[in-house]
């Protein structure tokens, strides 16, 4: 999350960013993007070069509301024969990111007998 409002004034400026006034509010507020709650027919990607492992892994991530369903956005870049480059976009059913680990459980094996 950006920490402060003179850290978003210069992602802005420094990568000529055009960013929604919601979304800068709730940035400067200390609120998380979970809070925002994204307009029908709007989405975002954001660099994924911090978790791209491989050339498998989407260039892009992000999120989408279209026809009033999330979704979860990949996007691969690519470049054409002809030279041009383009992006290849892959839609899935939206999952939220969560922080918890996994839940295991455990069985009792008092009752099992282990055949060695």
């Amino acid at each position: 999350m950006l920490s402060s409002l003179k850290e978003v004034n210069y992602m802005i400026n420094h990568f000529n960013m055009g960013i929604n006034i919601e979304i800068l509010e709730l940035l400067t507020k200390g609120d998380t993007m979970s809070d925002y709650e994204r307009k029908e027919n709007t989405g975002a990607l954001f660099n994924n070069a911090t978790n791209k492992k491989t050339d498998k892994h989407p260039d892009y991530t992000g999120n989408c509301k279209v026809n009033g369903k999330e979704m979860n956005i990949s996007a691969w870049v690519n470049e054409a024969k002809s030279g041009n480059k383009y992006m290849s976009l892959k839609f899935d059913e939206y999952k939220p990111k969560t922080s918890e680990a996994p839940q295991y459980t455990t069985t009792s094996t008092d009752d099992v007998e282990v055949p060695f």
